[in-house]
């Protein structure tokens, strides 16, 4: 453990001795940078509670004022991540605490890993679920991470299928040659943020992070992917245009290969080759 981690681990201790003792408090964990021990000074700390019921708009002030958090904010409930938000600075260090409750993890769950029913959002909360460090109670954690620890085919194929297809290189090239920067870069985005989605649900992995950071821990985490992956994600978007293109496209053409080695049963995989190989652009593009 580091000791920018060591430091955060430490004030998310005392804090947790504050939030736990609430009689619907079911469980406190430390996520993010703090609990994969890649925090650095600029880090965070996410604090996750784990409610029985939701938290009223009164105990999660008086929680903030009983963990002297300085300049707290607290949030509505967001329906779409099914959170509640609470901010704020312990020491130096800015504190995100998120709450959720025992009812909707297990509806998540039931919905990521029974019926396929994936968003970024929903795969980020089960990969914390794996690697969130307990402060108290275990039992419910516990019992979460047996239900996820099998990485279901009927989510890989889900995620796999929705994210196949990426624009395809004639198109990107032709972007490049009229200096469409705007579009260029946001379709380079957007691809790159699909081939993570397919080599992760490929490999059974859930995402660690929606908004795609610690690409190096997730290159570490699979056992199937292309050479050198993170450094070649990098050179699209910081060398020349015209060599990102490029570098993209072998990364695709290598992940259709895994895709299908590993996974013969996707029939899309051919189809995907040929609309990413597709000869001439067309006079509309979609």
């Amino acid at each position: 453990m580091n000791d920018h981690t060591r430091r955060r681990v430490t004030l998310a201790q005392t804090l947790a001795s504050v939030y736990a003792p609430h009689p619907e408090v079911a469980c406190v964990v430390v996520g993010g940078s703090v609990a994969r021990d890649l925090a650095d000074a600029r880090s965070d700390l996410e604090l996750g509670v784990f409610w029985h019921s939701p938290p009223t708009d009164d105990d999660r002030a008086a929680l903030l004022r009983a963990g002297h958090v300085r300049h707290p904010r607290s949030f509505p409930y967001f329906p779409d991540e099914d959170l509640w938000l609470d901010q704020g600075l312990v020491d130096d260090v800015r504190l995100d605490i998120i709450h959720r409750t025992v009812q909707g993890v297990e509806q998540g769950i039931e919905a990521v890993v029974t019926r396929g029913e994936w968003s970024v959002y929903a795969l980020n909360a089960l990969a914390v679920l794996q690697y969130a460090l307990p402060l108290t109670s275990m039992e419910s954690l516990s019992g979460w991470r047996e239900r996820i620890a099998v990485y279901p085919p009927v989510l890989r194929d889900a995620v796999i299928d929705a994210h196949l297809e990426p624009t395809p290189t004639v198109w990107l090239r032709q972007h490049v040659e009229r200096g469409e920067w705007i579009l260029l870069y946001e379709r380079l985005v957007r691809d790159q943020k699909h081939l993570l989605m397919v080599l992760a649900a490929l490999n059974g992995v859930y995402l660690p992070h929606a908004e795609f950071k610690w690409l190096a821990a997730l290159e570490a985490s699979l056992a199937w992917a292309p050479r050198d992956l993170t450094a070649r994600l990098a050179a699209v978007l910081s060398g020349p245009p015209r060599e990102g293109v490029e570098v993209l496209h072998g990364l695709w053409e290598e992940t259709y290969d895994l895709v299908a080695r590993h996974l013969p049963e996707v029939g899309q995989t051919a189809k995907a080759r040929r609309w990413l190989n597709q000869l001439a652009a067309p006079s509309v593009e979609p």
